[in-house]
């Protein structure tokens, strides 16, 4: 069985998008979108598939189901011989990484793009790693029940600061960007960009918004 996470935030930020998804899911995968992934009343059986479209949810749903298949839209999508690919006629963008992303998922994010037709930039290498402010912020007590492991694994890479030091710290961000049009994968990094002087994108809203 295959059941979707739309992920609460990312439904709420991209209403459209998500309603494509779902139906994409349901038409092409059979899969049932439900709610929250923290949600008490979630139960699954061994070998179940789950997909999430979120860094949180798969780390989430990973702890709290190790017997299930955790993956992502992203496989499937790179699964999906017959899914129409748009055409970005070499439009250049840039990549925003996440510094939660492992070396496969910031790989898979760049074919996704090429398969679109993108010029795809890199950040300078001088750029910090990031994750919007998740980082710059306490974990939650939220997260660390919801993830109690996978949190623990992040603390050393936080660096609390107050409001003011985050925004010049995201501001500094934005020259390490060769082109205006950014994109992200990550729902914190993609909450960021919004503060920035350039045109942001979420991954899956160029992926499923077709014109």
């Amino acid at each position: 069985m295959f059941t979707t996470f739309p992920s609460c935030q990312f439904q709420a930020a991209h209403p459209q998008t998500a309603a494509k998804i779902r139906d994409y899911l349901k038409c092409r995968w059979n899969a049932e979108t439900t709610g929250c992934c923290r949600s008490e009343e979630l139960k699954f059986q061994c070998g179940d598939t789950l997909v999430t479209v979120c860094l949180s949810c798969t780390a989430i749903l990973k702890e709290r189901f190790p017997s299930c298949s955790v993956i992502t839209l992203y496989d499937l999508l790179e699964q999906d011989c017959e899914f129409c690919w748009p055409d970005a006629r070499q439009q250049a963008i840039t990549v925003q990484d996440c510094a939660r992303a492992d070396a496969s998922l910031r790989r898979q994010v760049r074919g996704l793009l090429t398969r679109m037709n993108y010029a795809v930039h890199e950040m300078d290498e001088a750029a910090p790693p990031t994750c919007g402010t998740l980082l710059m912020n306490p974990i939650s007590d939220r997260n660390r029940q919801s993830a109690p492991a996978y949190f623990k694994s992040l603390q050393a890479q936080v660096k609390i600061l107050d409001s003011a030091k985050q925004q010049k710290l995201l501001q500094a961000q934005a020259g390490y960007y060769p082109d205006k049009q950014v994109v992200a994968y990550c729902n914190s990094c993609y909450q960021a960009l919004g503060s920035l002087n350039i045109e942001r994108f979420h991954l899956l809203d160029l992926i499923f918004m077709k014109g």
